[in-house]
């Protein structure tokens, strides 16, 4: 031990002569130490230690490969997702996920939350558990249901304070309310916060086909404007007693062209709000 004692004093003060070689040797071995600390990190949550769900060996991961475009994987669409479903099955279960960043509002300050709008069979094929409420079922999914959302306990606890009276409240993501009808059990991880459910409601559905129905209304509504004004005042010179701009006419004639775009576009918005995406999307 004394032997050891004279050696590491040695090497003590032979650093300390040697100063910046001393550093030198203390930041690669930092270096060395942490990039070989990461590494294994990583290979350890990837390769060794398996997905905390229930039969983690038996899940895979669906990519969309578009070679002709340069891309080995992408997520598959909706649309995508219910043709393979409709397929030929060789999957127990078949799940979509399509992860998002929402702007939450209600019961509490806004924030900027992670969210995952899944199909309703993802969290009971992943095995999850709700430690409050429920997890979504088929009748989720059915049209005219309206939005439904479940926690994440993390942040159950951080933003509700683990009240269990948060079930059967709502909050607003985008805009967009939706229903709490669960927490997740404390330890189930996902990458996500809140998960709403997949699909569009029926009120933003109306509202995004009245929106583009009558943004083009608008727009035509607007160059016809301008065109009977030019025409009207290269026609000035050939009227006499009748003014080219009469003020009735140019009020009256857009009032009655947007309400008549108004019902053309609000009749089958209504009528698309009530047809099931999943319906729409597998006719396609």
């Amino acid at each position: 031990m004394s032997g050891f004692g004279r050696d590491l004093g040695h090497a003590l003060r032979g650093l300390a002569r040697s100063r910046g070689f001393a550093a030198s040797v203390v930041v690669s071995l930092a270096i060395g130490i942490g990039a070989n600390a990461a590494v294994f990190s990583v290979a350890s949550a990837l390769l060794l230690r398996p997905l905390p769900y229930a039969d983690a060996e038996r899940l895979v991961i669906l990519w969309n490969r578009s070679p002709g475009l340069g891309i080995a994987e992408d997520w598959f669409s909706t649309a995508q997702y219910h043709d393979i479903q409709a397929a030929p099955r060789c999957f127990d279960e078949l799940a979509i996920a399509i992860g998002a960043n929402y702007n939450l509002t209600g019961g509490g300050a806004p924030e900027r939350v992670g969210t995952i709008r899944a199909s309703a069979n993802l969290l009971p094929m992943l095995g999850a558990r709700a430690v409050h409420g429920r997890l979504f079922g088929p009748q989720d999914a059915q049209p005219g249901t309206g939005g439904r959302a479940v926690l994440g306990h993390a942040i159950w606890m951080r933003r509700f304070g683990g009240d269990p009276g948060v079930v059967g409240g709502s909050l607003v993501l985008n805009g967009e309310p939706y229903q709490v009808i669960g927490v997740l059990e404390e330890g189930f991880d996902l990458p996500r916060e809140v998960m709403p459910t997949l699909g569009a409601s029926p009120r933003r559905l109306l509202a995004f086909v009245l929106g583009e129905g009558m943004a083009v209304a608008l727009l035509g509504v607007a160059a016809g404007l301008g065109a009977a004004l030019a025409f009207a005042r290269a026609m000035r010179s050939l009227l006499f007693g009748v003014s080219a701009g009469d003020p009735l006419t140019f009020l009256s004639v857009p009032s009655v062209l947007l309400l008549a775009a108004l019902a053309a576009c609000y009749l089958p918005a209504r009528r698309a709000a009530a047809v099931d995406p999943a319906t729409s999307l597998r006719s396609e």
